[in-house]
């Protein structure tokens, strides 16, 4: 057995105690450089919101430096994620690309809001169809029937998948090794029709596909390293933006954010189109005001929230204007109203 990084061989007196995979000089190397980025990941969630969205535009014109604004492009969901993505992105490139690829099992509200995106919202978008070679589309029930259902987590599912499929008697060996080593608990399933294809059969595939049709060379992805242990180990391997390093250049500008910096960006522009909605109303534009009440409710903001959102932006409007009467500036009035600074800069 030879060492993964160095390729001299492991013995018993070299080999690394908690990774047979190293010798024990790399395997050491190794858990130091890992140690230094879990510090790192910490570093940066810890930031705050402002900081981490001028580091995620850094990451993002890095990927178009590298690129070319006309070789990227952004993997669309149509989640939270993804259209914060989008959002920031297309801060600095409006026109920027999107690909949504439509897994024929989207909710109806995922389907109309990327329709509105395409639009209302001017974003430059294409949706893509999984389909296999022959021209047939792909759809969940189909690739169920094929490879499995997508059971547990993705590295479970994988384990499970590659050892139905081992192709001689070492490799089955190996791979119920690996299960028991890392997934005991679901060793009773490994006889179950279990895969990790549905991703790759109605996701990547068809947005490699498209990529490559129009000469796309690198991904904008809108993924956390705190979604998923494997997302985490990559994070802590690779880091956000990794060129030439595997098949796939991928730019993963919102890492290291968390659910809820994605949430707080989310309420931010539901709170400035309801801004918006006021200035509106109170200037008796009323199909510009039904307009935006029809964005909420795109944005699944239920109608009962948005009457009350707008009558508390009205109560504080008041409450701004008072308090400005009384020669009070905006840090003032933002400490005592318990609201955002931002927000109150709005209504001054």
């Amino acid at each position: 057995m030879y060492c993964k990084k160095c390729g001299n061989e492991i013995t018993s007196s070299n080999i690394y105690p908690s990774d047979s995979r190293f010798c024990i000089s790399c395997g050491t190397e190794r858990s130091n450089f890992i140690a230094y980025r879990k510090k790192t990941l910490i570093s940066l969630r810890q930031m705050n919101l402002n900081s981490k969205i001028i580091q995620t535009k850094y990451l993002i014109k890095q990927a178009v430096n590298e690129f070319g604004i006309e070789h990227v492009y952004i993997s669309y969901s149509g989640g939270k994620d993804s259209t914060v993505l989008s959002h920031i992105a297309k801060q600095i490139y409006p026109n920027i690309l999107h690909l949504f690829s439509n897994t024929t099992n989207e909710y109806p509200e995922t389907i109309q809001h990327v329709k509105w995106e395409a639009k209302e919202n001017g974003t430059n978008l294409i949706t893509v169809i999984p389909k296999d070679p022959s021209g047939q589309i792909w759809t969940f029930k189909r690739v169920v029937e094929y490879y499995g259902y997508p059971m547990f987590s993705k590295r479970v599912a994988n384990a499970i998948r590659t050892y139905q499929h081992a192709l001689s008697t070492t490799t089955k060996q190996h791979s119920i090794d690996y299960i028991d080593r890392n997934f005991k608990k679901y060793i009773k399933y490994m006889e179950l029709p279990i895969s990790d294809k549905c991703c790759d059969k109605l996701k990547k595939e068809p947005l490699r596909r498209k990529a490559k049709e129009l000469g796309l060379k690198c991904t904008i992805l809108g993924i956390l390293a705190s979604e998923s242990y494997q997302r985490e180990k990559d994070w802590l391997e690779y880091g956000c933006n990794v060129f030439h390093e595997r098949k796939e250049n991928q730019c993963r500008p919102l890492s290291f954010w968390t659910e809820e910096d994605i949430d707080a960006v989310c309420i931010t522009q539901v709170t400035n189109k309801i801004f918006d909605m006021i200035a509106a109303i109170a200037n008796r534009q009323t199909r510009k005001a039904m307009d935006l009440y029809e964005d909420l409710l795109t944005l699944k903001e239920p109608s009962m929230r948005i009457l009350f959102l707008i009558a508390r932006q009205f109560n504080q409007i008041l409450q701004v204007k008072e308090l400005m009467g009384r020669g009070m500036d905006k840090s003032t009035i933002s400490s005592k109203l318990k609201i955002q600074p931002f927000v109150t800069g709005k209504i001054m």
